[in-house]
């Protein structure tokens, strides 16, 4: 029988820092077989198998509920077994048999947690904690750092960043270009990520030196050697990124560049049209 997501509810116990989720429906509580194999270390494949040779067994004690996956990556249908079937699985992992003696004592452990934790958890006695998804941890990490940003004038991107870099120390997960499908509630048209060349795309199609001289004007960056330093009256609409330039010996020398958050295009079309500037 398939359980879909609005039906069930997930929670964690933790063996030996391995998660083991409990899939909750009704007063019927199930764990992933994929959880069992990842917290004893046996071989999915064989618990698979021992589930295959043993089915008239064990069938009627297993469930296929289709899970939401983190991190936005669709749903799956996921093989879990009630307590009956977990106890069966344990009678059948004969950790006597098991040569390799680090292995054998995480089974016995494993088989000592389950007797005395896991069935008060699958019969509901003792109440487990909600298992936090990626993006609620990127969240939770965003309500810190974005009004403490606020607070020390931080650029946004740089709260932003920090965020997402303790997401993935918390989670272990890369999250990259990702971020965004994650966690649709990072302001990210206040991110400062647009070059000049970028604006005068937007702008229909002028080049990046031209919005460069747009900005000067304005009183928004001022030249100096090699580019351009933003002023504090662009300080809502900037942020600062390190880029490298090539010098002529040869050499590279790192130096900050301004990035511009979406609301500037807006700031400098006002501009042109006030001055009677051709657009």
């Amino acid at each position: 029988m398939i359980r879909t997501t609005t039906d069930i509810t997930v929670t964690t116990e933790t063996f030996q820092e391995s998660p083991v989720r409990i899939v909750q429906q009704e007063n019927e509580r199930l764990m992933p077989l994929v959880d069992l194999a990842a917290a004893t270390g046996l071989n999915i494949k064989n618990l698979r198998r021992t589930l295959d040779k043993y089915e008239e067994l064990l069938t009627p004690y297993t469930e296929r509920v289709m899970m939401t996956l983190p991190g936005g990556q669709g749903n799956r249908e996921v093989l879990c077994l009630t307590r009956d079937g977990v106890t069966g699985f344990l009678m059948r992992a004969d950790y006597l048999r098991i040569k390799d003696p680090v292995k054998r004592n995480k089974i016995l452990a494993f088989q000592k947690w389950a007797i005395e934790t896991l069935g008060r958890v699958m019969d509901g006695k003792l109440v487990s904690s909600p298992v936090k998804t990626t993006a609620d941890i990127l969240q939770e990490q965003l309500d810190i750092a974005l009004p403490i940003g606020r607070a020390t004038y931080t650029p946004i991107q740089v709260s932003v960043a920090c965020a997402i870099a303790e997401t993935e120390r918390i989670t272990g997960e890369k999250l990259g270009y990702y971020t965004k499908t994650i966690c649709g509630t990072i302001p990210w048209d206040q991110i400062c990520n647009l070059t000049a060349t970028d604006i005068g795309k937007k702008l229909g199609g002028i080049s990046g030196m031209a919005v460069n001289q747009l900005l000067y004007a304005m009183g928004m960056q001022e030249p100096i050697p090699g580019g351009w330093l933003a002023t504090d009256k662009a300080m809502n609409y900037c942020g600062l990124a390190p880029g490298v330039k090539y010098l002529k010996s040869g050499s590279v020398r790192w130096e900050l560049y301004p990035l511009w958050n979406q609301s500037v295009v807006a700031r400098i079309e006002h501009f042109r049209l006030l001055h009677g500037l051709p657009e």
